[in-house]
C-alpha cells in the first residue's frame, strides 16, 4: 500500500513585508485547495505558521480573528491542521501600520546559540535573542493551535528540525510525535518509519518527497512530472509514505494536480498524520 499525505504550508509572505495580505495570500487560496481535494475525498493537512497568527493577536489586529475563524472552517470541513513554525515572527514589530521584520534568520539552526553556558544567542544580524523567549513562544504557538485541534505533527521553517538539542525536548514534551520538515533525494519511507531520537525521546520522520532531478512532489510546481510520479508508484514494491507539499501563498497548478490524481488515485491511499502514527501501521509504536 502506498500512503499519500497532501500538505500545505499555511503562511503569508513573512520575508516580503510589502506582500503580506492574509485574505489574498492565505484564506482564498486555502479555500480553493480545500475545495479541489474535497472533490476527490482527499484530506489536506495544513501546516499552520502559528507565530504569524499570534503576531496579529499581539498587536490587536482584526486579521487575527480572520485566521481563527478560518482555521475552524478548515477543521469543520474535515481537513487537518498541524504546526508549522517560523521563529522570526516572534520578534516582528508594528510601526505606523507596517510590519517591522524580526531577526534575519528564519531557521532556528542559523542562530548562533550557547546551550551549556547561557540562555541567549546572537543572530546573524547581531541582535541578541533570548532562548527562553524562543521556547515560550513555541509553547504559546502550540497551545493556541492545540486548543483547536490535537497537534501531533510539526514542520520547521526552511525544511529543518535541527538543532535537536533545542527543538526535540520542547516538541516531544508538547506531544509532537511525527515531523515532516526535511526532504532529500527520493527514498521510500516504510511504515516502520525512520526516526530521530534525542535523550531517549523519539519523533518519527516522514520527509517531503524529492525526486532525483531535485523537484519536490510539489503542487506549486508545474514541472512535477505526472508520468515520473506514476512510474515510481506503479512499481508495486513495499508499503511506503509519500508527502506532497505546497504553499497557499503560491500559485497552485490545479490542472497538473488533476491530471496526476486521475492517474495515481487507484495506487495511493491518502491519509493524515494522525493515521501515520496509528497502530495499524506499526504495532510497536506504543509510545506514540
Amino acid at each position: 500500500m502506498i500512503y499519500g499525505l497532501i500538505t500545505v504550508d499555511y503562511e503569508d509572505y513573512g520575508q516580503r513585508i510589502d506582500k503580506v495580505n492574509a485574505e489574498n495570500n492565505v484564506f482564498v487560496p486555502s479555500d480553493k485547495i480545500m475545495e479541489f481535494f474535497s472533490g476527490y475525498n482527499i484530506p489536506v493537512t495544513f501546516f499552520v505558521n502559528v507565530a504569524e497568527i499570534l503576531a496579529y493577536r499581539k498587536f490587536s489586529l482584526r486579521e487575527y480573528f480572520g485566521y481563527e475563524n478560518h482555521l475552524k472552517k478548515i477543521i469543520d470541513s474535515g481537513h487537518d491542521v498541524q504546526m508549522h513554525f517560523h521563529p522570526e515572527w516572534l520578534f516582528y514589530k508594528r510601526e505606523n501600520d507596517l510590519w517591522i521584520r524580526g531577526p534575519d534568520p528564519i531557521y532556528i539552526s542559523e542562530f548562533g546559540y550557547e546551550i551549556g553556558r547561557g540562555k541567549s544567542w546572537l543572530s546573524r544580524d547581531r541582535k541578541l535573542i533570548n532562548l527562553n523567549e524562543y521556547k515560550e513562544g513555541l509553547q504559546e504557538c502550540f497551545d493556541f493551535l492545540n486548543s483547536l485541534n490535537k497537534i501531533i505533527a510539526y514542520r520547521g521553517a526552511g525544511y529543518q528540525i535541527f538543532p535537536l538539542e533545542i527543538n526535540f525536548p520542547i516538541l516531544y514534551d508538547m506531544g509532537v510525535r511525527v515531523d515532516s520538515s526535511i526532504y532529500d533525494n527520493y527514498s521510500r519511507v516504510k511504515p516502520e518509519l525512520s526516526s530521530f531520537t534525542f535523550d531517549k525521546k523519539l519523533i518519527y520522520e516522514v520527509p517531503i518527497v524529492e525526486w532525483q532531478n531535485k523537484l519536490r512532489w510539489d503542487m506549486s510546481q508545474r514541472a512535477t512530472s505526472v508520468y515520473q510520479v506514476y512510474n515510481v508508484l506503479n512499481k508495486g514494491e513495499d508499503d511506503f509514505f509519500m508527502v506532497m507539499m505546497g504553499h497557499c501563498k503560491q500559485k497552485v497548478y490545479f490542472d497538473n494536480l488533476r491530471e496526476m490524481l486521475e492517474k495515481v488515485k487507484s495506487l495511493v491511499t491518502f491519509i493524515t498524520f494522525k493515521e501515520v502514527i496509528n497502530n495499524e501501521f506499526n504495532d510497536n509504536r506504543s509510545e506514540a
